[in-house]
């Protein structure tokens, strides 16, 4: 079984990149956190894979982390959350935000992903709550999860939409004092202040 592939970064696509390791191209499918932190082409990489084998195709996805993989591997474990589902979500969330989501039990934001429904992404806080409850001590700083409120999921939506990580907004929403009782206008002000 494949753990990683180390080797020079020959080539990056939308949402995939090819490794060249002892001669072998290795194409991988990344999601957008993966893209992000890549090195320039030509450039030794290192990446976490995880192979998916189908009757006639095998695909093999790459992540930055031991842990992100982890995480993958929990999301595609809930029924009706495929490879394609748990790459959504992650792109969606971040690894982060993923966890986060799911130990605040906040499903409409799982539900933003693309192709995720509102009962699969209740599947997915019900069945992980559990699995993923130790690894917020993985956040940075140990993060503080936010509770589940749709002003402050709103704004921090709102704050990736302008190009800002999750892990980026929810922190710039954390440190607005008192942002659970502010209007969503008020707090998106706030907030984007933190990032400036």
């Amino acid at each position: 079984m494949l753990s990683y592939i180390k080797g020079i970064l020959e080539d990056v696509d939308d949402k995939k990149i090819v490794i060249d390791a002892n001669g072998i191209g290795f194409e991988l499918l990344v999601y957008q956190s993966v893209l992000d932190q890549l090195p320039a082409i030509g450039q030794q990489i290192k990446l976490y894979v995880y192979l998916q084998i189908l009757e006639d195709d095998r695909k093999l996805f790459g992540f930055s982390t031991k842990d992100e993989k982890e995480l993958f591997e929990k999301l595609i474990s809930v029924s009706g959350v495929g490879p394609k589902g748990a790459c959504s979500i992650l792109n969606q969330l971040g690894p982060d935000g993923v966890i986060s989501a799911i130990l605040t039990e906040n499903d409409k934001a799982i539900a933003k992903s693309v192709g995720i429904g509102p009962k699969t992404a209740k599947k997915v806080v019900i069945e992980l709550k559990d699995k993923v409850h130790g690894a917020i001590t993985e956040l940075p700083d140990n993060e503080e999860v936010l509770s589940d409120d749709s002003v402050i999921s709103d704004v921090v939506a709102a704050l990736c939409n302008l190009g800002y990580s999750n892990q980026e907004s929810l922190k710039a929403v954390k440190r607005v004092k008192g942002a659970e009782s502010m209007d969503l206008e008020t707090l998106f002000s706030a907030a984007l202040k933190q990032m400036i």
